[in-house]
């Protein structure tokens, strides 16, 4: 599962997210967002699905991509671009809410 959290790392990143903000929308700790994307965690499915939700995502498809990036011999990174291009439309992410 270590694709996985390092594809969730670059979506992170990608959106301007802070381990400690992401950590605060989804209603878990910066201990163990930090373990998902290190690999030391495996993600539940329910959490997997939050996460979609949260950031407009597949978190699937960005493994697949973030796999992809890595037999290239790049470092993978998402662009915004990329990012836009496989968002979901149905949901959009809250920023700067303070809900």
């Amino acid at each position: 599962m270590k694709d996985i959290g390092q594809a969730a790392k670059s979506v992170r990143h990608t959106l301007g997210l802070t381990q400690a903000k992401l950590a605060e929308l989804l209603g878990i700790t910066t201990v163990y967002i930090s373990n998902i994307e290190n690999g030391q965690a495996t993600p539940s499915h329910e959490l997997i699905a939050r996460y979609e939700r949260l950031c407009g995502v597949n978190i699937y498809v960005m493994q697949w991509l973030y796999n992809a990036a890595k037999q290239d011999q790049y470092e993978p990174k998402l662009s915004a671009d990329a990012l836009s291009i496989i968002r979901n439309q149905n949901y959009k992410i809250k920023l700067n809410s303070n809900s």
